[in-house]
């Protein structure tokens, strides 16, 4: 970290907060009535462009932490509610294949919309409503087999 002037220190983190040189030359301490020149004038510094980039540079690294940070947490996330899908579509296998031996077919529909909207295949219930009214439907118009 390069050691500068404490106002040219203060100029640069207010710079780096709003991109505004005269503001930041004024919230340093500088001049009110000179703050644009000197703001002008501070930005043209080595020492403080180099400074400047530093903040950016370190900024960019928070940011990619914090980032790094958020997508592994949704990464987690994800697992835990695949976890948490397959465990309750184990859980429908039972009384799916229980409807199906009972020839309750408005039930096996609705066993399979359940499932469909555990994996992510239907967002809503009333698109399960109308698949189940839809296999109703089919099953009233088919043939008896037995």
């Amino acid at each position: 970290m390069l050691l500068l002037h404490p106002k040219y220190e203060a100029f640069c983190r207010h710079y780096a907060e709003d991109g505004n040189a005269t503001e930041a030359a004024r919230e340093a301490g500088f001049s009110y009535e000179h703050a644009a020149q000197q703001g002008y004038r501070l930005l043209k510094r080595p020492d403080v462009q180099a400074r400047l980039f530093e903040m950016a540079a370190a900024k960019d690294e928070a940011r990619a932490g914090a980032l790094a940070e958020r997508l592994a947490l949704r990464d987690k996330l994800a697992a835990m509610q695949a976890t948490e899908a397959e465990t309750l579509l184990a859980k429908l296998d039972p009384v799916y294949e229980r409807r199906l031996a009972a020839h309750d077919h408005e039930g096996v529909m609705k066993v399979i919309a359940l499932q469909a909207r555990i994996a992510g295949l239907l967002d809503e219930p009333t698109t399960a409503k109308r698949a189940t009214k839809a296999a109703r439907r089919q099953a009233d118009d088919s043939p008896e087999i037995g």
